[in-house]
């Protein structure tokens, strides 16, 4: 009797000082001794109140309180309209310590609450609805948004997912028929009209046999779920993406990846040429050029294998013309450059390359900052975090000397 009275005292003790103790295991040592203490009533009431005490001033470890929203957060950046939001049908996927959680919910919800394991987890927000065409017919309306979320043991945390028009791509024609959807502003309820983000999601592997062009004014997130690679096709050399502002006020915006997204993207540079194809150019995974013109990349996203058998060198990202590169996650790897940051031509203005964090590593050149015979200073290298090492020879950055 007095060892099991010992036991739950050093129980209290455990707790005291933050051990982790299962509610379930305290319940069943309770019940085991009960009989026990039923004899002894003095020991018992000794114990139990050491362990009360303890308990009392020690904090309990257990699960998280999740309250999730969705939808707008105070911007426009994404214009749907919060009534508008009420009108889908929801599915609310969690993906985290605990395995993965998923439900749904009927039109008029923008809310719930999740007990959840502590730790980091996934979320994802996905809204459909179907309209009647005029003239018959119907069309499907696909929202989503995904977040990272930190869930704290015996906290409440309330969070809100901001939710975007999306769109999900089968086949790399979609980018130019569904994102098309898209180019013209919207009327919104002020009588003001505006631009809309939009969020795409891959959830396949795909083939790229021509370059997305960005469009103005139209900020594109995408995300992929599961472990996803673009590769070229036959003889396809040009660059995956581009983002080009030529004149005007516009603004052009390619962000790849968003932390809460449940997958990785690849975008796998290597050419596949046609037996005795001569014919091509350096291969380039991203290439920005001109005012107001911005990449951001983020975790689980891979540049690698931009490659030129020939002389001039293939690229991960070439940044040029007072565009910027934002790097705050993510792998560029396997390139003859990594990241070419283009100087500053007579009359004109260079690239800028911020890296906060992520990887530049194995290509023969990590960092190129150019600097031709036309251009009169270096483009500008912002770094504040990241790791730009192992490439060719020590070549983590090289400065351009122009002959």
């Amino acid at each position: 009797m007095k060892k099991a009275v010992y036991f739950l005292i050093l129980a209290g003790l455990a707790l005291r000082h933050g051990w982790r103790c299962s509610r379930q295991f305290l319940q069943g040592i309770g019940s085991a001794l009960a009989g026990v203490f039923a004899k002894q009533k003095l020991l018992a009431s000794i114990a139990a109140g050491t362990l009360l005490l303890t308990a009392c001033f020690s904090p309990w470890e257990g699960d998280g309180n999740l309250i999730l929203n969705w939808g707008g957060t105070g911007s426009r950046a994404w214009v749907i309209d919060q009534g508008d939001l009420k009108t889908f049908d929801y599915t609310v996927t969690l993906r985290g310590p605990g395995g993965t959680i998923e439900e749904k919910f009927t039109k008029g919800v923008s809310g719930a609450s999740f007990k959840l394991s502590p730790g980091t987890w996934n979320v994802s927000i996905k809204g459909y609805k179907t309209n009647i065409v005029p003239g018959g017919g119907d069309a499907t309306y696909f929202i989503m948004g995904v977040e990272q979320i930190e869930v704290k043991a015996g906290k409440k945390e309330t969070k809100t997912v901001a939710v975007y028009n999306a769109v999900e791509i089968n086949e790399w024609s979609d980018f130019d028929s569904k994102l098309g959807d898209f180019y013209e502003p919207k009327l919104i309820s002020d009588g003001t009209s505006e631009y809309r983000s939009v969020m795409v999601l891959i959830n396949d592997d795909l083939v790229a046999d021509d370059t997305v062009t960005i469009h103005p004014n139209i900020p594109v997130i995408i995300v992929a779920e599961g472990n996803i690679t673009i590769s070229r096709g036959l003889d396809f050399f040009f660059c995956f993406f581009e983002i080009s502002n030529n004149a005007g006020s516009d603004v052009y915006t390619l962000t790849l990846g968003k932390d809460g997204m449940a997958g990785t993207l690849t975008l796998d540079g290597q050419l596949q040429l046609a037996p005795g194809n001569e014919d091509f150019t350096s291969p380039v995974g991203v290439f920005l050029n001109g005012k107001d013109c911005t990449l951001t990349m983020n975790n689980g996203i891979t540049i690698k294998n931009n490659i030129n058998p020939d002389d001039d060198p293939g690229t991960g990202v070439q940044i040029g013309g007072n565009a910027e590169f934002i790097m705050n996650g993510g792998t560029i790897e396997g390139n003859d450059i990594g990241v070419y940051v283009h100087g500053i031509p007579i009359g004109g203005e260079g690239g800028t390359f911020t890296m906060n964090g992520g990887t530049i590593t194995k290509n023969d050149i990590g960092v190129y900052m150019g600097k031709s015979i036309f251009e009169i200073e270096y483009g500008i290298f912002n770094r504040y975090g990241g790791t730009v090492s192992g490439n060719k020879n020590d070549n983590d950055v090289v400065w351009e000397t122009a002959e």
